[in-house]
């Protein structure tokens, strides 16, 4: 194993190595990748991989292939941010959804809840239901 496949992600490698051997077929014109790569001091950064296969030798098999890479990690960790963000918005949508449609209020907060600190990493949550009569419902 060469020193750059040493430090590929162990979860990255198998597509890595599918992408390159597709591009070395000649089915892709340029290799192209997003993968984590492991830095001196053991953490992973999100490398964007680009290159092509420039000299084969007389039978076609590749002689020289040259490339970038380009550290997109901000990019990915934005990526995640908006994800996620995209995420807590459609569970606040479906839990309200939810309380909407149903009279067992205790059950729904419950699960609700459960679900919102799941997706907010253990933030604490609170869910209630306001009535405009009678003011607000916290479920108990």
């Amino acid at each position: 194993m060469t020193e750059w496949q040493s430090r590929v992600h162990p979860d990255d490698l198998a597509q890595v190595y599918q992408d390159v051997e597709r591009h070395i077929q000649g089915k892709t014109e340029l290799y192209r990748h997003e993968h984590r790569l492991r830095c001196k001091d053991g953490s992973y950064r999100w490398i964007l991989a680009q290159g092509r296969m420039v000299e084969r030798d007389a039978e076609g098999r590749p002689l020289r292939f040259i490339g970038t890479h380009t550290d997109i990690s901000d990019r990915k960790k934005a990526e995640q941010t908006i994800e996620q963000q995209a995420q807590r918005e459609r569970l606040l949508r479906e839990t309200n959804q939810r309380i909407s449609q149903s009279l067992d209020l205790p059950t729904i907060f419950d699960t609700a809840s459960r679900e919102i600190c799941n997706c907010l990493q253990g933030a604490r949550v609170g869910i209630f239901k306001f009535y405009p009569d009678s003011g607000y419902d916290d479920g108990s």
